[in-house]
């Protein structure tokens, strides 16, 4: 399977939560578009949509563009020095289970490792980065 047919045939990537207020989500569709979303203490705090594309050996790209708003957050228009972001990644296959505090057990089947945050370097989480970014599904 390529890695497009597994990033896109899933329902969305969840962030492994460094503390148990916060959550991260990532979904890619097959059309090449996809969204971001952040929360943080039961508050939505960023929600961006993109386009990407996966280059080789193991690189994202993700092209920001203009995200809607509503009545909580803020709209988001990517500027020009930073309307794309390079990642590298890495899938790997094998079964996750463990505990969340907020909603039980959990098990997923695909490890995403990003070698950084796939937010702009413009939206401010209001968290201490860190260097990579564990999504699974």
């Amino acid at each position: 399977m390529l890695d497009f047919d597994i990033l896109t045939t899933t329902r969305a990537w969840v962030a492994d939560p460094w503390d148990y207020n916060s959550s991260i989500g990532l979904r890619f569709r097959t059309d090449g578009s996809g969204d971001m979303v952040f929360a943080r203490l039961q508050i939505v705090r960023a929600v961006i949509n993109f386009r990407f594309s996966l280059q080789t050996p193991n690189e994202l790209t993700l092209i920001y563009q203009a995200s809607p708003t509503d009545r909580v957050l803020k709209p988001f228009t990517p500027n020009e020095s930073g309307r794309f972001k390079a990642i590298q990644y890495s899938l790997k296959e094998g079964e996750i289970t463990g505990v969340t505090a907020n909603t039980g057990p959990y098990k997923f089947y695909w490890t995403l490792c990003l070698e950084k945050s796939p937010f702009p370097e413009e939206v401010m989480l209001g968290v201490v980065p860190t260097t990579a970014r564990v999504l699974w599904f």
